[in-house]
C-alpha cells in the first residue's frame, strides 16, 4: 500500500477513475450526500461537492468511462454524473464544480 487517503464522508458508495487517458482525478460519492475529487498522485482531496444531491449520493460516473469503442470531444473528459437516493441525476463539471 502505497498511500491511504481517508474521506469526510462515513461511507463511500461509489469510485469512479478513467484508466482510459492519464488523468490522476478520481471521485469519491459519500454518504454525506457529497462528491469528492481526488488527486491520485498526490492522494489530496482538491475540491469537494457539499450537498450534491438532498440524499446521499449512490452512484458516480464519469463520461469517459461510456464506452471504449467511442471518441468523445475533450470537454467530454471533464464531465461526470451523479445519482443519489433522492432519485435524481445531475451533470457535473469537473473544473467548475458546478451542476451543468
Amino acid at each position: 500500500l502505497a498511500a491511504v487517503y481517508t474521506s469526510s464522508a462515513q461511507a463511500v458508495n461509489d469510485f469512479a477513475a478513467v484508466n482510459t487517458f492519464p488523468s490522476p482525478l478520481a471521485l469519491l460519492a459519500g454518504s454525506n450526500r457529497s462528491v469528492e475529487v481526488l488527486d491520485c498522485t498526490t492522494m489530496q482531496c482538491v475540491a469537494v461537492i457539499e450537498e450534491a444531491h438532498a440524499k446521499p449520493v449512490n452512484c458516480v460516473v464519469q463520461a469517459a468511462s461510456a464506452s471504449p469503442y467511442t471518441s468523445h470531444a475533450k470537454e467530454t473528459l471533464e464531465l461526470f454524473a451523479t445519482t443519489g437516493c433522492d432519485s435524481c441525476l445531475r451533470l457535473w463539471d469537473v473544473r467548475l464544480c458546478k451542476c451543468v
